[in-house]
């Protein structure tokens, strides 16, 4: 998989495996609004997770020690390493969300925590991590993620510099999903962006029901929040073409 990776996938890789992204991202624990959810829908506590994108096993951990039989993976080799060396009775591997390296319906429940996803570029590879993760999960497993949302930069974003809410509204970017650049010392890459409204269509068609939206920033509405979580159901095949 790695010669079909984008340019700015690459770049995103190099970021990541980066002794100053290692440092800054040394930390353990779920944020409010992970915790929350996780205590919520991830009920069964013998149930077999997998964490992605899971870093230095910031979340890793604590599932772990809610007794979930967990399973780390990430595409840092870098984080994967020094994952292994502080946590070494947990499995953590070297992980491509796009070509999961497990059986069919091998977990009730999978996470990929703080807009992991958004990295995926271009849109055709999400949609390939969206139909792994259905084929990993049990019938009626749960997908937890979190994603950037493009209605935050357009309405929050659009009133802050005094633009017109209509203007905002009815503009057809404020209605489409969209990949950003940004600027990094080893080069640009790309953070996709979807509203609440498109990223539940894009569940449908991957065959999942989203079954609750959450806000990061429990101040903000969870539809204009700038990271919303979302908690989806495997209900389904697939209904987009391959």
């Amino acid at each position: 998989m790695q010669d079909d990776l984008t340019e700015e996938e690459k770049v995103s890789r190099l970021l990541y495996s980066s002794p100053e992204v290692l440092v800054e991202y040394d930390r353990v624990g779920f944020c409010p609004e992970e915790e929350r959810l996780v205590t919520r829908y991830f009920s069964d506590r013998n149930a077999k997770i997998l964490d992605i994108g899971c870093g230095l096993g910031r979340t890793t951990q604590p599932l772990a020690d809610m007794g979930f039989e967990v399973i780390g993976i990430d595409v840092s080799e870098a984080m994967i390493n020094k994952a292994r060396a502080k946590f070494p009775t947990i499995d953590f591997r070297i992980g491509d969300a796009c070509d999961l390296q497990f059986s069919d319906e091998a977990f009730e429940y999978t996470l990929f925590s703080f807009n992991g996803i958004d990295h995926i570029h271009p849109e055709r590879r999400r949609i390939q991590a969206l139909r792994e993760i259905h084929r990993v999960l049990k019938p009626g497993g749960l997908f937890l993620f979190s994603s950037h949302n493009s209605w935050s930069i357009e309405v929050v974003g659009g009133l802050l510099s005094k633009d017109i809410l209509w203007r905002s509204v009815l503009s057809k970017y404020f209605l489409r999903s969209k990949y950003l650049k940004s600027k990094t010392r080893y080069g640009e890459f790309a953070l996709y962006f979807i509203n609440p409204l498109n990223q539940k269509k894009q569940l449908r068609r991957t065959g999942f029901e989203c079954k609750h939206i959450a806000a990061s920033d429990r101040q903000e509405s969870r539809y204009f929040d700038s990271m919303p979580y979302y908690v989806a159901q495997k209900t389904s095949i697939p209904s987009l073409p391959r």
